[in-house]
């Protein structure tokens, strides 16, 4: 039985996969299963895949038709034998010691989940960046390790929805019967709510060990059309935390309001998002759990409150001007801070760049030096021998004149 089973849904991502298998293969611990799930893959992922399984061993292909990376990811648990489980994309990289320091967290603290810090890649930018939603240390309780009866109002929040910066113990995920979602995007909602809603230990690693692919062209979650799979994400998953008597109600509506929010910026035309705002009025807000409250501090997100106000409250088209002029203002924020953050990066190469070309001349010049003083060294042994021969042209010499004398 292998220590991790890591298991990566893969779908088109050839340009990547290199790297993020390589990345996987290269961990500072060896005692892992490469659980990899080809999801229908249609350009060069699976010839990628083969390549390195026939270099390593640890590696096993599953192959399904295209069902998405829920089904993927429960394909590959199905055969996992791993005391933990990682579920990491195929599009992402990871840190040499990202596994070795989750497993080791995890066996100190007894813990049935570790979550950690990541970096993003902003693709279009060629930025690396860190992600502080990833691990929100504000939110954190002080006592590790810690449940969601530490932190009732922020267990949903403390760490972004995904699976991938997070090892699961295996053997919790079984006796839970935990599974992801079968659909397109969203997939993790469920899977991720409920394994901090029941988790008995949660530790951290407040570090970043891996990196996001953030922009990548033709990514799930950079092409998406309607919300509905997300209302039905989150519906689903509230209606199982309150069957099972666990639903942490403040918390957990903050984090299917962020998620409504994002999935309304991603829609690209009017009728679809103004289906979506009249499903949402109609029951879809409802069925997440999100409603006015008289508390305007409520919700984490500062216009959160007022945002739902709006919601209920306006036509589509005035809620779109609206939603448009907050995140309008979001999004300046956003690329104000990339642009800052690729300003530091750009600094940052130039002068790593003057400070090795700095050494390489400096380096050059000791070279010089050194093959100076050699040739010094050497014209030096060559001037004492001449010395030498000449000292002893000169005793030899005055042997004579002293023989002569005699």
């Amino acid at each position: 039985m292998a220590i991790v089973s890591v298991i990566i849904p893969v779908y088109n991502t050839e340009k990547y996969l290199d790297s993020c298998l390589d990345s996987i293969q290269l961990q500072t611990l060896k005692d892992i299963e490469i659980i990899c799930v080809d999801d229908g893959s249609t350009d060069g992922s699976l010839n990628v895949l083969k390549r390195h399984a026939e270099e390593d061993a640890r590696i096993t292909i599953l192959q399904q038709e295209n069902q998405f990376a829920g089904v993927a990811r429960n394909y590959g648990m199905r055969i996992a034998t791993g005391k933990y489980l990682a579920f990491w994309d195929s599009d992402d990289h990871f840190y040499p010691t990202a596994l070795e320091t989750m497993v080791a967290q995890c066996e100190k603290d007894n813990a049935d989940i570790c979550l950690c810090r990541n970096d993003v890649f902003y693709e279009d930018l060629n930025l690396i960046s860190p992600n502080p939603a990833s691990l929100s240390s504000s939110r954190l309780p002080e006592k590790i390790p810690f449940n969601r009866n530490d932190c009732p109002d922020t267990i949903c929040n403390i760490s972004s929805i995904v699976a991938w910066n997070k090892l699961f113990l295996h053997s919790f995920v079984k006796e839970n019967g935990l599974t992801f979602q079968n659909s397109r995007n969203y997939n993790d909602v469920r899977f991720v709510t409920m394994s901090l809603c029941l988790a008995e230990r949660i530790t951290v690693v407040k570090k970043e060990l891996m990196r996001y692919t953030e922009c990548r062209n033709g990514s799930l979650a950079n092409s998406m059309n309607s919300g509905y799979v997300c209302v039905k994400a989150y519906a689903d998953t509230r209606s199982l935390l309150l069957e099972k008597g666990i639903l942490p109600e403040r918390s957990f509506a903050n984090r299917a309001l962020v998620g409504i929010l994002y999935a309304l910026h991603k829609i690209s035309d009017y009728p679809s998002f103004k289906d979506l705002t009249d499903y949402l009025k109609k029951e879809g807000l409802q069925q997440m759990g999100l409603r006015v409250q008289d508390n305007d501090d409520y919700y984490y997100v500062s216009w959160g409150n007022e945002c739902i106000k709006k919601l209920v409250g306006s036509s589509a088209e005035d809620f779109l001007a609206y939603y448009m002029n907050k995140t309008y203002w979001q999004y300046q924020v956003e690329q104000t801070e990339k642009r800052v953050l690729n300003k530091k990066l750009t600094a940052e190469k130039k002068k790593l760049k003057k400070e090795k070309e700095l050494r390489l001349k400096a380096e050059h010049s000791l070279s010089l030096a050194q093959q100076e003083n050699q040739h010094l060294e050497s014209e030096k042994i060559t001037i004492e021998s001449s010395l030498l021969q000449r000292n002893a042209v000169i005793e030899e010499m005055h042997e004579q004149v002293e023989n002569l004398e005699k």
